[in-house]
């Protein structure tokens, strides 16, 4: 880290005045309350945020699981071959085009489920007061 020798200076010029030690204590406590007001609010966001990564979890993955074994078992086939395409990457999409968007669409619901349910959470768990 550098030093700066404005702000070098700036603090070595910084003299404040003292004032009466009951106005000061006062001005302290005060202060010192609000910090620990912000810490026990930053505390409660966190907690709550974490148990919103846990619905979001719980939630997606058996939704995942779901739609990974209905797909898996449902009879949908679409063959996009086509005698021209000579690319390799275009062959593969063509013959595997049923299982790239069957997978395209389980990682949608499950992300949409699992945001759906983070949303209720955070819906019914704003009413609740920090402790």
């Amino acid at each position: 880290m550098k030093n700066d020798p404005y702000i070098k200076e700036l603090f070595n010029n910084y003299h404040p005045q003292l004032s009466d030690s009951g106005e000061f204590m006062q001005q302290l406590t005060r202060k010192l309350d609000t910090v620990e007001q912000v810490r026990s609010y930053c505390q409660h966001e966190r907690r709550r945020l974490r148990r919103s990564f846990v619905v979001a979890f719980l939630s997606g993955i058996p939704v995942g699981i779901a739609m990974t074994v209905f797909f898996f078992f449902h009879p949908l086939s679409l063959h996009l071959t086509a005698p021209f395409w000579t690319s390799p990457l275009l062959r593969f999409f063509a013959h595997n085009a049923s299982m790239l968007i069957s997978g395209l669409v389980v990682i949608s619901l499950s992300a949409g489920v699992a945001y759906i349910c983070t949303l209720f959470y955070n819906l019914f768990s704003s009413h609740t007061s920090p402790t």
